[in-house]
């Protein structure tokens, strides 16, 4: 099953992928040309694992197995929200042209969006195990 999520202004998937590199607790694995990302699902908790490519057209996550018509939809409202695809950029590259600041991180920056815990518990288990890092 493949989904295609259609990013509204600028947007990079390898700029996403190499800001989550790293990241403790996310299970990514990146080759030259794809994305390969797993997650628990909000609100099912089943994990759902997908290869993710761009082109002109768009983000394409092929999900792995046959997960069922609901897991798809809640899958892909995960990828858009976590990529921060729910969101039109459409009007952010302007704003650089404004703000000089702006300007230079889009240009060193380009098409990075932010990427985003894929539930609001993950975000809060991780500034609980990372308070205690400091």
């Amino acid at each position: 099953m493949t989904i295609t999520l259609h990013p509204r202004g600028p947007f990079s998937l390898s700029a996403s992928a190499t800001f989550i590199e790293g990241f403790p607790g996310t299970d990514t694995l990146r080759r030259s040309d794809a994305l390969r990302y797993a997650w628990a699902v909000d609100g099912d908790w089943r994990i759902v694992q997908a290869t993710l490519r761009q082109d002109e057209e768009g983000v394409h996550a092929e999900l792995g197995g046959q997960p069922e018509a609901r897991l798809v939809r809640l899958a892909e409202r995960d990828l858009e929200q976590m990529l921060c695809l729910d969101v039109d950029g459409t009007d952010y590259a302007a704003l650089g042209k404004d703000d000089r600041v702006l300007g230079a991180l889009q240009q060193r920056f380009p098409g990075l969006r932010p990427v985003l815990f894929y539930t609001p518990y993950e975000a809060a288990a991780w500034t609980i195990i990372g308070s205690g890092s400091a």
